[in-house]
Parts: structure tokens; sequence; C-alpha cells
């Protein structure tokens, strides 16, 4: 009981003494109980306002400086301009990949062999994915389509397999150090050939029939090891490029089994050009099979070279000559425009000569022939309808009719 008077007592002497501090100062001044009070209170002055300053979002704190609203929001403004650059950049990073594809799909008709034949099919389709890489690298990464070999009581499915998957590596070499202006750049993985994509662009109809080399299995069109391609110069002559290779040399549809690399160099160039000729390419090659590094592999060689005359108006017709360790042949072709202004079709022809064996004495020569004709409905979309006949030694001609279409995508 005790506790609580004396807890009730402190209460009513605090608020006592707020009332006293709360209680207005009359004019007459404080009363005294013997005089009265000299001094008078004096109202306080209002206290002057600061202004507010304001840090910006992209400077330090300067306290000698004031900033308004509007130089706030300058600063803001500027501030979500850079972030928005900044993701803008990352969301071009991501978007470069480039996709792109090929499908070729034909119709076939033997018209004069032991075997009758009358399908449609798809001989080949590729779907590629192209990246821009960090420091001016590239990667890509092809995938093609083609139909496993046939076993027994099993179908001939189409699957795809891996045709390229390397990547582009600029090699920058000081100026200092270059005996001759020259530009490299590396590439690693599943790579091209170095001559028969080439080739195949000195030709343009692979979706036809395959370039030479590739359609006689001289050499494969891609395989596994490292490369270099480029560009150089030499007084009074004109630029010239190069692609060099080692790879493993069984291709890329099988896994290297021993030791043995192919080293390989083609240098190509532009001999001459004008509005009126075109423009006249040629370009060779020399390539070693199991030439370093050999494992008891046979060493086997080759070498070929290749001129073509492309013009815009009126086409392009290329000869190409190869000799290699007991193998020789040459391959001659082209496409023409009758009146490219009247319709867009090309008369399209080509002969193959091939020996896969010189030290034989009788024939064995593998010879092809192609005749036909070429619609390009666009620039993404090409038909043909050919004719090609195959005769190897002493066999029999064979003659197939196709109706041939490609689209680019």
């Amino acid at each position: 009981m005790l506790k609580r008077l004396m807890c009730v007592t402190m209460m009513m002497s605090l608020l006592v003494s707020s009332f006293a501090f709360a209680a207005p100062v009359k004019k007459g001044g404080l009363k005294n109980n013997k005089k009265k009070a000299t001094k008078t209170v004096k109202k306080s002055a209002p206290a002057k306002k600061s202004p507010v300053k304001i840090a910006p979002a992209t400077s330090a704190l300067d306290t000698d400086n004031e900033y308004s609203v509007a130089d706030v929001r300058e600063d803001m403004n500027k501030a979500i301009a850079e972030l928005k650059g900044q993701v803008d950049s990352v969301k071009k990073d991501n978007s470069d990949a480039k996709v792109s594809g090929e499908i070729r799909f034909a119709w076939t008709k033997n018209v004069a062999n032991t075997t009758t034949k009358n399908n449609f099919d798809i001989s080949r389709a590729y779907l590629t994915v192209k990246k821009n890489l960090a420091g001016g690298a590239m990667a890509r990464v092809t995938l093609d389509v083609s139909r496993i070999s046939p076993t027994t009581n099993s179908p001939q499915t189409l699957f795809d397999y891996i045709k390229y998957a390397y990547v582009d590596i600029p090699v920058n070499v000081p100026a200092s150090l270059q005996v001759i202006p020259f530009s490299m750049t590396a590439k690693l993985g599943l790579q091209h050939n170095m001559w028969i994509d080439w080739a195949d662009k000195a030709w343009e109809n692979a979706w036809i029939m395959k370039q030479f080399d590739d359609n006689e299995s001289i050499m494969s069109s891609a395989d596994f090891g490292i490369g270099a391609t480029g560009k150089f110069t030499v007084p009074s002559l004109p630029e010239i490029e190069y692609h060099a290779t080692l790879l493993n040399g069984s291709g890329y549809k099988a896994q290297e089994t021993d030791s043995a690399k192919d080293l390989g160099l083609r240098l190509n160039t532009t001999l001459y050009q004008d509005d009126v000729v075109g423009k006249v390419i040629a370009g060779g090659y020399v390539n070693s099979k199991a030439g370093i590094f050999n494992s008891g592999s046979t060493n086997t060689k080759q070498a070929g070279v290749l001129f073509a005359l492309e013009n815009e108006q009126y086409g392009k017709v290329y000869a190409e000559y190869m000799k290699g360790t007991k193998i020789n042949g040459y391959s001659i072709g082209g496409f023409i425009y009758p009146s490219k202004e009247i319709a867009p079709i090309a008369l399209v022809a080509r002969y193959d000569n091939y020996d896969p064996d010189n030290t034989v004495s009788s024939s064995n020569d593998r010879v092809r022939s192609l005749i036909g004709a070429i619609y390009e409905y666009s620039k993404d979309v090409k038909l043909a309808l050919d004719l090609q006949t195959y005769k190897s030694g002493s066999s029999a001609e064979q003659k197939t009719a196709y109706l041939h279409s490609v689209v680019y995508f």
C-alpha cells in the first residue's frame, strides 16, 4: 500500500511540474512576494530553415553545393540511362547468335540400270549456330543429317550427327615481327577440310552433285584437328588467301585409331577482275595423308589446282585437276544463264573422270556426267531437273533422273 501511495505522489509531482513549465507568461511579468520582476520574458524568434542538401545519384556528397529537385532528377535520369545501356549491351551479346540451315530434297528415278528406283528423299539437312565471342572469337556448331547404313531387317533411317564444331580465334602478330604483312585466325575443333569447302564454292551446286574430291572420297570434307586461315601480301602480286590444317586424317565420321596426322595447305587468289569479263580465280593445294607422326600408316600425298571464271550476268565455269599417290583425275563444269533478265534459269553441266588406281593396266576409271537446268525461285529456294550418268570400269553405265531442290534459311 505504501509503495502505491509513493508512486501516485511522484506522478502528481510530474504533472504539476509540466503544467508549471507550460503556463503562459503574463504581460505584467511574474509576481513575487516582495517585488515585481524587473525583466520580461521575450518570445524566441523562429529558427531559419536551411535548405536540404541531397547528393546526386552519381556524385559524391558535397556539403559546399546545394542541389535542387531538378538536379536530383537529372542525375537519376543519367544513372537510369547508363544502366539501360549496360542492359542493352548484355542483350546484344546474347542475341548475336545466328541460326541458319539448309535442306536438300530430291526425287530420284533410275532410267537405265539393273535396279529400279523411284522415290522422294532428303539427301542432307544442316542446322548451324554461330556465336560471336569476346575478343573477336567465333564459335560454330553444325548438325548434319543423313541415312544410317542399312543392316539386315533394319530400316535405313535418317539420323543427325555433328559435322562442324569449332572456334575461330584471331591471332594478332605485331607488325614488327611480320616479314610480310599477313593476318591469321586459328581454328580449333571439328572443322573444314582446307580444300573441299573452298572448291565447293567454285562449283556452287553441291546440292545437285558433291564437289569432285568429296564425291570420290579422296579426302574428307571435315575432320578433327587445328588449322589457320588468313591472308598475306607479296609485292607485285594480288592478295593471297591461305588455309593450313593439321588433322586426324580419318574424317568426321570416324574416331582416330593411330598417331598419324594429315598436313594440308591451300593457297588461292583472284588473278583478274573487271566489270566486263568478271573474276578469274585460281587455287591450289598440297596434302600429305599420315604425313607426320606416322605410326605404321601408309603415307600418301595429293596435290591439285583449280581455275574458275565467274560472271554475275552470264554464270560460271571451272576446271580442276588433281594427282596423288596412285590416283589422278579431273573435273570440268559450270552453269550459264541464257537470259537472266527474262527468266532466272541456268543451264548446268559437269564431267568428272577419276582413276582410283593408276598402277592397274586395265581401265578402272570412274566417269560421271551431269546435265540439267536450275530454276532460281528466290535466293533461298532453288530447283533443278537433271540427268546424271555413272560408269566404273567395264560395268554398265547407270543413268538417273533427278528433281533436286535446296532451301536456305
